[in-house]
């Protein structure tokens, strides 16, 4: 079964160096267009479709979602050119990283992300209010706005780590380059360090292959050997060299990116380990399968031992029908441990799992978030005391 799985990511990480390239890929079937929705990556297909050999109804269903794509990429560049903002701010991710690509409108989008000067925050969301947007709820990051089936976020931090210093030194570096201009785009090992953070923030609870691809097209544009030092600098002042390296050296083992010289330092043992968790999390995480994420969970639970006590016992109260009982409900930590569980096995493969994926961490120079988040509040900023603590702007 493990081979055949094996043999399964292999054909699927052929397909996309051919699509990516432009490079014959054979045949395909609905097994490799699946696993590309999954990571919402199809439309880079398009440049290779007409050559590669695949069913009738795949050929078909595959052309309506690279039409949709290049739809639905036509209408935010649209949108962009329409947006009322009138101080200056800078595109981030989405359009931003498409730039990169032999052909743009094959990246898929989402929303829009900009980041306005701090002082002209509040004036960008206003003229944004004025012109029929509606505002959903703030975070401590951004503020959202809708507007006929698009969102737009106006950032006021774009750094998501665990270090204050790491968040403030990414998040000034945006601000400097923010200068008013048509363009609203950062200048290149910038922006490289942005789709980096993307991936940094995501990484630890799944991330797919379409910011990978964006960080990989980035290289293949930006980072030649002859360029690698200046940009490196920039990577260390923000605590992201190690994952650049790494991340760089996963796309010339498994996606074809040309190789350079800067990379070879890489720990091949990681890149392969992080093209496995890659592969197998899909577009932000969504595809990671229940009995993994339960894995990871265990890990994570067995590494803060009181923690996992006041959890297990908090929802075996919540869950378990005999927890009514008094003399029964201090042993409600027990019945869930033991529901969760799935037996001592399942507790080894958690705590295993957990711990290679922490050496994977630690290798990229990625801070856990559950350890507390960095965000700007009132002119400064501060660490949170839970991952998922609520801060509004």
């Amino acid at each position: 079964m493990k081979e055949k799985k094996n043999q399964d990511w292999k054909r699927f990480e052929e397909f996309i160096k051919a699509a990516v390239w432009g490079r014959p890929a054979g045949s395909t079937d609905w097994e490799i267009y699946n696993k590309c929705r999954e990571h919402g990556i199809q439309a880079l297909a398009a440049s290779i479709l007409k050559d590669t050999s695949m069913p009738d109804d795949l050929r078909k269903r595959w052309k309506i979602d690279i039409q949709r794509h290049i739809l639905c990429y036509a209408r935010y560049t649209h949108l962009l050119s329409q947006l009322p903002v009138t101080v200056p701010y800078v595109i981030l991710k989405g359009i931003s990283a498409a730039r990169y690509y032999s052909f743009p409108e094959y990246r898929s989008l989402g929303d829009i992300d900009i980041m306005t000067r701090r002082e002209d925050m509040q004036a960008a969301c206003e003229s944004l209010l004025e012109n029929g947007y509606q505002e959903i709820a703030p975070n401590c990051r951004h503020r959202e706005f809708i507007k006929d089936g698009f969102s737009v976020e106006v950032h006021i931090s774009y750094a998501w780590v665990d270090d204050i210093d790491q968040a403030r030194n990414i998040d000034n570096l945006i601000l400097e380059n923010i200068v008013k201009s048509h363009e609203h785009t950062l200048p290149d090992p910038v922006n490289g360090l942005v789709l980096l953070e993307h991936i940094n923030h995501h990484l630890e609870f799944g991330l797919g292959l379409r910011q990978i691809i964006d960080w990989m097209m980035f290289v293949h544009r930006c980072l030649p050997d002859e360029k690698w030092p200046e940009f490196r600098k920039l990577a260390e002042q923000v605590g992201l060299e190690s994952l650049a390296v790494n991340a760089a050296r996963m796309c010339e083992l498994y996606l074809g990116l040309p190789e350079r010289s800067w990379t070879r330092r890489a720990d091949e043992k990681v890149c392969e380990y992080l093209m496995e968790y890659v592969l197998t999390s899909g577009n932000f995480g969504r595809q990671i399968e229940f009995e993994d994420r339960r894995a990871v969970a265990r890990g994570e639970w067995l590494h803060h031992p009181t923690a996992l006590l006041k959890e297990l016992q908090r929802r075996g109260e919540k869950e378990w029908e005999k927890a009514n009982n008094p003399l029964a409900r201090p042993f409600a930590w027990a019945w869930k441990g033991i529901q969760l569980a799935g037996g001592n096995d399942g507790l080894v493969k958690g705590l295993q799992e957990f711990k290679r994926r922490d050496m994977m961490f630690e290798a990229l120079g990625i801070k856990r978030k559950k350890n507390g988040m960095v965000v700007y509040s009132d002119g400064e900023y501060v660490k949170l005391q839970g991952m998922f603590e609520r801060k509004e702007l």
